[in-house]
């Protein structure tokens, strides 16, 4: 709880700190371009101050059953199954069990991460590389007294969960979002009808005969799909790399992979769409035609035209006035803008920035203020080089845009989670070898769009 408050205290005072600059910017005391660099600053510090809340406070990936309900675990497997468990479930699950500090167990699961990469580089079994004898080794010896009727010469075969759950804290507007495990691809979810079945009047019957039965309702389902596409990154490593200071570059590599993938899964969300029309930047092999995102799958009846004016907490209720009944609660309501709309948004009086939360505050990743009780989430990936009609033409670069979202709207899938693999061969001629991530994933609105209501959007909004 200490290092919460003095984590949040910190980001509050930079809040404040930045608060100040754009009221000094407005009185013409500050430069434009300072208070942008104290906004992107701020913008990292809450993000980071978010991920170790998270990192501390267990949150990302959670163990569940078939039905997605969370497990509760009350103790380990036996012999090589505890290890398997103490890799592969939340260092924060698995640590009271085995008695020891939450931070030996993430050691492990990052030292165990590192000894199968180490050993896919180098062609060999993970018992036959130095980091086995000189990192790995050792740990498992220090935790087997903690980790009972199991020795010492366990070695892992899979990822552990912290580095899957390290891709969970890095996707800021993809945790808005429920997400669902997928047993196989695609994978259909019974959805209820959108709109409520209207019952019947009911009758006293009295009478012995011809009395008046209930009136007889069937309910109706559909079906929600949820498809499962990739995204993966390739890095080479030169063979001089490996030799020299592969235990070096794995830091590196791991985060590198991480920040990429959850960077184009973000991206997607927002800006993805699969014919690739509302912006002439697309490649080929684009992750944004990975699915249709926030841009591309507002309806028009959705869009508000900004005219060119600075981001107010009035152009906010604007988007939600949109939404009908599905933008009436603020619990399941969020705010997506960019770090641009976010100075501006300093400026009106009428928005809760993070300082006046509280130290005991329940922020979210992303989250730097409230509007109305709503969470303001600012993403870089809310494009700041738009038209004025909302799209990217690479001539006219003024504009920005908005979202608001209804968190149960959308769905997250999850048919693979990160994996690793070492392509020896592809690149020989070259002395180099290919690290390869990739993991499958998919994003889906959960109610017809067209007749639904769950997002809105303003666009032509100044920079």
């Amino acid at each position: 709880m200490e290092n919460d408050t003095a984590t949040i205290e910190t980001l509050t005072q930079a809040v404040a700190d930045l608060k100040q600059a754009v009221e000094d910017r407005n009185a013409g005391k500050q430069d434009e371009e300072v208070v942008r660099r104290i906004a992107a600053e701020v913008v990292e510090q809450q993000l980071a101050t978010q991920a170790e809340q998270n990192k501390r406070n267990g949150n990302g990936y959670k163990p569940t059953d078939e039905d997605g309900n969370l497990l509760q675990i009350e103790s380990l497997g036996q012999g090589a199954a505890a290890w398997t468990q103490l890799l592969t479930l939340p260092a924060a699950e698995t640590a009271p069990i085995v008695k020891r500090d939450e931070s030996d167990i993430r050691r492990f699961q990052q030292v165990s991460d590192r000894l199968l990469i180490v050993s896919a580089a180098q062609g060999v079994e993970p018992q036959e590389t130095k980091y086995y004898k000189q990192h790995y080794a050792p740990m498992v010896q220090a935790l087997s007294t903690s980790v009972a009727t199991s020795g010492s010469e366990y070695v892992p075969t899979l990822l552990s969960a912290d580095m899957i759950e390290r891709v969970s804290l890095e996707l800021r507007v993809a945790a808005i979002f429920p997400q669902v495990d997928m047993p196989s691809n695609p994978f259909d979810i019974i959805g209820r009808q959108p709109k409520r079945t209207r019952t019947a009047r009911g009758l006293e019957n009295t009478a012995d005969t011809g009395q008046t039965g209930f009136s007889k309702r069937t309910p109706a389902t559909r079906k929600v799909r949820l498809t499962a596409v990739k995204f993966d990154t390739e890095m080479l490593v030169s063979k001089e790399e490996e030799e020299d200071a592969i235990i070096a570059m794995l830091p590196f590599m791991e985060e590198e992979a991480v920040d990429w993938l959850a960077g184009d899964i973000e991206d997607s969300i927002i800006n993805g769409d699969t014919a690739a029309a509302i912006d002439n930047d697309f490649a080929a092999d684009d992750p944004r035609r990975n699915w249709d995102g926030f841009r591309k799958s507002v309806q028009a009846a959705q869009k508000i035209d900004g005219a060119g004016a600075n981001m107010s907490v009035s152009l906010l209720r604007g988007n939600r006035s949109k939404m009908g009944k599905y933008g009436v609660n603020p619990a399941r309501l969020a705010h997506v803008i960019s770090i641009n709309s976010y100075i501006q948004l300093l400026s009106d009086t009428a928005v809760m920035t993070l300082e006046k939360y509280g130290p005991n505050a329940t922020i979210f990743a992303g989250e730097l203020a409230k509007a109305d009780g709503i969470p303001v989430n600012v993403s870089e990936y809310e494009r700041t080089d738009l038209t004025t009609a909302g799209v990217f033409d690479n001539v006219t670069k003024t504009r920005t845009v908005c979202h608001t979202v209804y968190t149960g709207g959308f769905l997250r899938g999850i048919r693979r989670g990160m994996t690793i693999q070492i392509l020896r061969e592809l690149y020989a001629e070259d002395d180099q070898d290919a690290i390869l991530a990739s993991t499958r994933l998919a994003f889906s609105p959960r109610y017809p769009l067209a007749t639904e209501p769950v997002l809105a959007q303003t666009y032509d909004l100044a920079l």
